[in-house]
């Protein structure tokens, strides 16, 4: 039996199509001097492609 990687689940959301999605890099904190529209751009969910995605879906066995 496979075991899912919980560290994954909590940052990936896959999507009724299948699509990988995580979150925007450097996001967390220090953005006070960031200009409006790079804090907005930080909000949105990026897609997972490429290898990391295959790597992605092999350590999410029971998804």
């Amino acid at each position: 039996m496979l075991k899912t990687r919980k560290s994954v689940t909590k940052r990936i959301k896959i999507t009724s199509t299948g699509k990988q999605l995580r979150r925007a890099a450097r996001k967390n904190h220090f953005n006070a001097k960031e200009r409006r529209t790079t804090q907005l751009r930080g909000q949105a969910f990026r897609p997972v492609e490429g290898v990391r995605a295959r790597k992605v879906l092999a350590s999410l066995p029971n998804r």
